[in-house]
């Protein structure tokens, strides 16, 4: 008790030496008084004398509650350590995730590049068939060939040859999407090679003096050797003023029918 009444006379004088040099604003303001030191003497005596005045347990459990924080800031210094390790990881993790991704998407384009120029591919050719004046009706006869040519790397099979014709009022409208129909029976045509096939229509006068239009559509199904069902599509349109056919409206002139345009958008 002596130790603990000392300790707090000590700090209580020099409390009251800091108020007075606060009000004297003196440059001594953190000296004790009594001669006793500097500041940190004093502390470092107040704090002695403390220490001294606790009792075994009190001084065990401030060691225990110590020892507990500093745990506790050790235990979330390590936490957050990990915490930051672990985002890296991620970040690896994330960008090897990537890597395979395009590395994947790369083997995958070079396979479909692969297979597409191994792959059968046909084209429309050389349609351009005679017309002629048909007195006996008052309009024209249309006689002709078209030819497809494989313009692939392989075969191309069950092939399956269609088409049709109509006239109107109004220009022609694109074909809607066709879906391959290849025929089992049809036949086959090695990489490189034609096949030919007749064509032939009688037309009025109304189509030989341009008031009505006149278009053909032939598409072509097969089969290539990945077993994988197309289709080609083309239109030709009569004009009477040039007396022969050329692509419809929105086809490429000039374009080997089959082959992708290389205005398209």
């Amino acid at each position: 008790m002596k130790v603990n009444e000392a300790g707090r006379k000590i700090l209580k004088e020099w409390l009251g030496a800091v108020k007075k040099g606060m009000k004297a604003k003196s440059k001594n303001v953190f000296r004790t008084p009594k001669g006793r030191g500097s500041t940190l003497h004093t502390i470092l005596t107040f704090v002695s004398h403390w220490w001294l005045s606790m009792t075994g347990f009190e001084r065990a459990y401030l060691a225990v509650s110590t020892f507990g924080m500093l745990a506790t800031v050790l235990v979330l210094a390590v936490y957050l350590f990990q915490l930051d390790n672990m985002s890296g990881q991620l970040e690896v993790a994330r960008m090897s995730a990537d890597a395979s991704a395009k590395s994947a998407k790369a083997a995958e384009d070079s396979i479909a590049q692969a297979r597409a120029i191994q792959s059968a591919r046909l084209v429309i050719e050389d349609f351009a068939p005679t017309i002629t004046p048909d007195k006996a009706n008052d309009g024209l006869l249309i006689r002709g060939t078209y030819k497809i040519r494989n313009v692939g790397g392989t075969v191309a099979r069950e092939i399956f040859a269609n088409r049709s014709s109509g006239g109107g009022v109004q220009p022609p409208q694109p074909m809607p999407k066709i879906l391959p129909s290849p025929s089992p029976t049809g036949p086959s045509l090695a990489a490189g090679e034609r096949l030919e096939y007749p064509v032939g229509w009688q037309v009025g006068n109304d189509v030989m003096t341009g008031k009505m239009y006149f278009s053909v559509n032939i598409w072509i199904s097969y089969r290539d050797i990945f077993d994988e069902g197309k289709i080609v599509h083309a239109c030709f349109q009569y004009y009477p003023a040039r007396k022969m056919f050329i692509p419809c409206p929105g086809e490429t002139p000039g374009l080997r029918i089959g082959e992708p345009d290389p205005t398209a958008k």
